[in-house]
């Protein structure tokens, strides 16, 4: 039996206007200069999850599907008839946790935005926005 690797891939992958990727950036490049240490639990658990096979992956969302809400590291979000997950980064953080919105599919996490969220999240419409284009490009395999 042949085991797949999570791969994750940032949608869009690039920003048309200044010809980067402003997610992978806010995660990668921002966050490590304003938030050192939560960078490191990222980029830990984003290493985590490369290196799970789909069934692992698939049984970590169940889990954390029935977990409490204030535990869940990996959470759904419904909108219509749109299912996208968002990742918590701690669970729970004075500070702030880090949401990082994702469709997953198949061998695939395509993260669609992310942000730190204090009090009401603000950019789970524009995942939700993100995950339409996202399905229409993929011509309704998704």
């Amino acid at each position: 039996m042949e085991v797949f690797i999570i791969v994750i891939k940032y949608y869009p992958d690039y920003d048309e206007n200044n010809n980067e990727n402003r997610i992978k950036n806010d995660i990668e490049k921002n966050l490590k200069k304003n938030d050192f240490q939560l960078w490191k639990k990222v980029i830990h658990t984003m290493n985590k999850y490369k290196r799970m096979s789909e069934d692992e992956f698939v049984q970590e969302i169940m889990i954390n599907l029935n977990l409490a809400d204030d535990s869940k590291k990996i959470k759904l979000l419904t909108k219509k008839n749109m299912r996208i997950y968002e990742f918590r980064i701690p669970p729970v953080r004075t500070k702030g946790v880090l949401r990082i919105y994702f469709k997953y599919y198949q061998k695939y996490i395509f993260i669609l935005d992310s942000e730190i969220k204090t009090d009401d999240p603000k950019k789970i419409d524009s995942a939700f926005d993100r995950y339409k284009i996202l399905k229409k490009n993929m011509k309704g395999v998704i």
